[in-house]
């Protein structure tokens, strides 16, 4: 039987754990939040409860004592919000990394003439195009292919040496960086929609010739078949290009995050 002293001597012990494991929780959830291949609505919420919990898990046993204990509930109320703050910020710069992909796909979706499906189908959960939808699988599948996620997971573990758990600092001296860095998201994204942008154009551009020398051709109908299958053949003529620009693209986020983790505080 445990008498009370021995009980609190056995919640003093804990205590310490107790708060590491919260602090490196609220850090891992809003990092596994921000992550876009960990927030799709079917992904089943349990699984990302067990992803967090284990990374928690692995953060806390790296280094158990580099923990900033907090001095009352209020701090540690601030602690645990700064902390999630701390890793959204994170993973939300893992998710830019993707972001080029996707606005690449809008641009060559809606150029294709492929988002009309999206506006028009009444059981289509989905607001986004079909181009937009297969580059976002593609950069996530370039993403895993090159180890960004191992990489990522060990920014978050290095983390820890800068801004030890418990203290939540949100690192402003790299912040501009990923701001300015904002500015060549749509560029990047335009570059690589940039052949089905192109190809489409003067297909469409020669089509409009068309109508005007045979006003009786339902141009109008024939559109959008031409149109699609011409979008299709360039975009499967331009995915190895498109492989590997995504791959730069990534990197260069990867190594932004990197810089932006070991900036001082």
């Amino acid at each position: 039987m445990i008498v009370g002293p021995d009980l609190d001597t056995l919640l003093a012990g804990l205590l310490p754990w107790v708060a590491a494991m919260a602090f490196a929780l609220a850090r891992t959830g809003g990092f596994i939040l921000g992550l876009p291949h960990m927030s799709v609505p079917g992904l089943p919420r349990h699984v990302q409860a067990i992803a967090a919990i284990a990374i928690a898990w692995g953060l806390v046993s790296r280094d158990p004592d580099g923990v900033v204990m907090p001095t009352s509930e209020v701090a540690f109320v601030v602690g645990l919000i700064g902390e999630f703050g701390l890793g959204l910020a994170f993973g939300f710069v893992v998710q830019l990394a993707l972001a080029a992909a996707r606005i690449a796909g809008e641009f060559a979706g809606v150029e294709m003439g492929m988002s009309f499906a999206a506006v028009t189908d009444p059981l289509s959960p989905e607001e986004a195009t079909a181009v937009s939808l297969l580059l976002t699988q593609i950069g996530v599948q370039i993403f895993f292919a090159a180890d960004f996620d191992r990489l990522a997971l060990r920014t978050l573990a290095a983390s820890l040496h800068t801004r030890p758990l418990g203290e939540g600092v949100f690192p402003l001296a790299g912040a501009p960086t990923i701001l300015a860095s904002l500015d060549g998201l749509i560029r990047d994204g335009i570059t690589l929609a940039l052949p089905v942008l192109a190809a489409v154009f003067c297909l469409k551009l020669a089509m409009a010739m068309l109508a005007r020398i045979a006003p009786k051709l339902q141009i109008f109908n024939l559109s959008f078949p031409v149109t699609i299958l011409a979008g299709l053949l360039v975009l499967n003529a331009s995915l190895p290009a498109t492989f590997s620009a995504l791959h730069e693209q990534q990197r260069t986020w990867m190594d932004l995050l990197q810089a932006w983790v070991a900036a001082p505080r």
